[in-house]
């Protein structure tokens, strides 16, 4: 590599952690080169075999192929990565990254940084917290899509655009409308009519499109965070994410596992075939949960609020975890629901030490809390298992990226074919499945209103889908799996 190009390579967040050692192994391994735009570097569902490292530029992450009119799933910038399937061991990438603009990257092959990362555990840990806060920014565009408006999300993106609070200020748009809707997931006119709209509240847009001015931030900022989930901790009371505000028990009932007795052999089989955990032998998971508890939760009880202090994740013994989010009066949209044989807040330990979102046991429900502290430390003592939850992470990652997916591209019919056909292993023929939540629940999973669900329902007749009571009946699985996408 070039000085130039090495000295900002070392500079990137990823690269801030490593010895001089491990710095010159990746050094000669790695390769610099100048991109143009409409450079692809991978395309989704080729084998994964390097990392990239933006130095100058920005690339595109397509949700699918690259064709035009595919969704983005989001903008690599100066300094981050992408391709991080290359490490996580998921064999292929799970979107297509294309060059916007003229651009410098570097590439190092996965093997390599594998070999430095079981080394320094430190690389590993900035590793994870990046693709954690990778994660949290997912859940959270995801959850925008579900909850905001069109006009919301535009003037929640163009508030990010600036460090100011109040007043009035320029934001410069770095993309042209066209790469900016497909970033919010819009349509361009559906763009264009959230900008009109916003003039209500002052945003005026210069006639090349470039410039955006916000006469009132103070304004814009109360409307956007109408629906705002974001919390800190000692926000609660405002907020009303206190557990106690929800009139849900928060106690509940713990066993400390001062001997793997306490799981009989089941849940134990259960704990070691979580992807976590996945190729681990009993012993080295035995040392991971060594400081572990298991916990009884009743239907209803709140296991933590968004903004509490992640200390601790948890994995499913038996019942389901309901994962949500509320708005400012209240109202819920689920993110998740996790079933016996998963772990989850895994992510919210390495990010930024507090819980996104919030979590209620969905029915009766056996736990397996696990601190992060004496799970820190044993995997800083035995670093190899550390990419296994790297892999666990790189693995939800292409799940909600699955999710935006649909969410970006779909229409609620299709959202819910895709739902519906997740629930059997069919693949051909007909199949009936018994709907294990209510409607209501299935509505939110999906991001629509309950009253859509039902026109949902209807559209999916048309394919042969029969509704009675939680008694669904697919009458042609690969016809519904073709308009689903799948």
């Amino acid at each position: 590599m070039g000085v130039e190009i090495k000295s900002s390579f070392w500079a990137c967040p990823m690269c801030s952690g490593p010895s001089p050692e491990c710095l010159a192994k990746l050094d000669r391994h790695a390769s610099a080169s100048h991109y143009e735009t409409g450079d692809v570097l991978f395309r989704k569902g080729e084998k994964a075999e390097r990392l990239f490292v933006v130095v100058d530029g920005q690339v595109i992450l397509y949700l699918d192929d690259g064709a035009p009119g595919s969704s983005i799933a989001r903008i690599v910038a100066r300094g981050e990565t992408c391709g991080e399937g290359a490490i996580c061991g998921s064999g292929t990438y799970s979107v297509t990254a294309e060059v916007l603009g003229q651009a410098k990257i570097v590439s190092i092959p996965g093997t390599i940084l594998c070999d430095v990362l079981t080394r320094r555990f430190d690389c590993i840990l900035q590793l994870l917290s990046t693709m954690s806060k990778q994660l949290r920014s997912l859940i959270r565009e995801i959850t925008d899509l579900k909850l905001k408006s069109s006009v919301q999300r535009l003037g929640h993106y163009l508030l990010g655009l600036t460090d100011e609070t109040s007043g009035t200020t320029d934001v410069h748009l770095p993309f042209m409308k066209r790469l900016l809707a497909e970033e919010l997931g819009m349509q361009p006119e559906t763009l264009s009519r959230a900008f009109a709209k916003l003039r209500d509240y002052g945003v005026t847009l210069t006639k090349d499109d470039r410039v955006c001015r916000i006469e009132d931030i103070s304004a814009l900022r109360g409307f956007c965070q109408e629906t705002d989930i974001e919390v800190t901790k000692g926000d609660n009371e405002a907020a009303r994410y206190n557990g106690a505000t929800f009139g849900r028990e928060q106690t509940a009932s713990v066993t400390r596992l001062t001997s793997l007795h306490q799981l009989d052999e089941a849940e134990f089989d259960l704990v070691r075939n979580v992807p976590l955990f996945s190729g681990l032998s009993a012993d080295e998971v035995s040392d991971l949960i060594a400081s572990a508890s298991v916990q009884n939760f009743s239907k209803h009880q709140l296991l933590f609020s968004a903004g509490d202090v992640a200390e601790a994740f948890y994995i499913v013994l038996g019942g389901s975890v309901k994962l949500f989010v509320l708005n400012r009066d209240g109202a819920e949209t689920i993110v998740e629901i996790v079933h016996a044989g998963h772990a989850f807040a895994e992510a919210a330990i390495f990010a930024s030490g507090l819980f996104p979102v919030h979590a209620e046991a969905f029915e009766k429900t056996r736990l397996l809390k696990i601190q992060g502290e004496g799970f820190l430390a044993e995997l800083r003592r035995q670093p190899k298992l550390a990419l296994k939850m790297f892999t666990s992470l790189g693995h939800w990652q292409h799940l909600l990226m699955n999710e935006l997916w649909h969410l970006k591209t779909q229409t609620p019919a299709q959202r819910l074919a895709w739902m519906l056909l997740t629930m059997t292993n069919a693949e051909a023929g007909s199949t009936t499945l018994t709907l294990r939540y209510p409607k209501s629940v299935i509505a939110s999973r999906i991001g629509i209103a309950p009253e859509s669900l039902s026109r949902a329902l209807t559209r999916l007749s048309d394919l042969g889908v029969k509704a009675k009571g939680h008694r669904i009946t697919i009458g042609n699985v690969e016809s519904l799996r073709r308009f689903a996408g799948m």
